[in-house]
């Protein structure tokens, strides 16, 4: 038989770490990493910093939990989403509008902290080894609806993506240009280059509706 009093504290110890969780995961994105302090998170919540290390003995652990919590909800959102279009060129304007959304509610500099916490380091950069092959699914398909032409090795497409992604977080160019100003380009220089007469209209109407609205 379960001991109340144990299984009240077991309750008790969820739901505390459930609004840790909730509350680094809005600071993170709000403030970026380091910014972030246990001590804010701790003030925020009117707890002690003593019990919010009781449930993440350090900070590293509790930001890894937290961007991984955030990544893995995106990525399952994102792909439910995706899979009720049956045109590629409608998914791809849809995945525009949740990138646009997205990078308007996260600060920059929260990409930018990863490099100092190693284990979350590793961690996006197997997400990013997932994102990789949905977008090559994504010039794949494109292809097969005559959007995009079979004349590049979209393997080339793809490193030369993730090397200008890279770049972008290395050189911190987002004091530079806005979020919209990246995507515009990268659309431009990675997908309309290899438009085909059909594909060029729909990434055409596609940069008129979404990027400048």
């Amino acid at each position: 038989m379960t001991n109340p009093r144990r299984a009240s504290a077991q309750e008790y110890r969820k739901d505390l770490k459930s609004k840790i969780l909730e509350t680094a995961i809005e600071m993170f994105r709000a403030f970026g990493l380091k910014a972030v302090k246990m001590d804010d998170i701790a003030q925020y919540l009117s707890i002690s910093k003593r019990t919010i290390y009781e449930v993440y003995p350090n900070k590293e652990e509790l930001v890894f939990e937290a961007l991984k919590t955030s990544s893995e909800t995106h990525l399952k959102e994102m792909e439910k989403t995706l899979g009720q279009y049956d045109d590629v060129m409608d998914m791809f304007a849809q995945y525009i509008k949740c990138r646009i959304n997205d990078l308007k509610n996260t600060n920059p500099l929260l990409m930018a902290d990863i490099n100092s916490y190693p284990t979350v380091k590793k961690y996006f950069e197997e997400v990013e080894e997932i994102y990789a092959k949905h977008s090559m699914n994504f010039y794949l398909r494109g292809q097969e609806e005559g959007y995009f032409t079979r004349k590049v090795n979209l393997n080339v497409i793809k490193h030369l993506n993730k090397a200008t992604v890279e770049y972008i977080s290395k050189a911190q160019l987002h004091k530079e240009f806005t979020p919209n100003e990246f995507l515009h380009t990268i659309i431009v220089v990675f997908v309309r280059s290899i438009c085909t007469t059909a594909g060029l209209k729909r990434i055409d109407q596609m940069l008129d509706n979404i990027l400048h609205e």
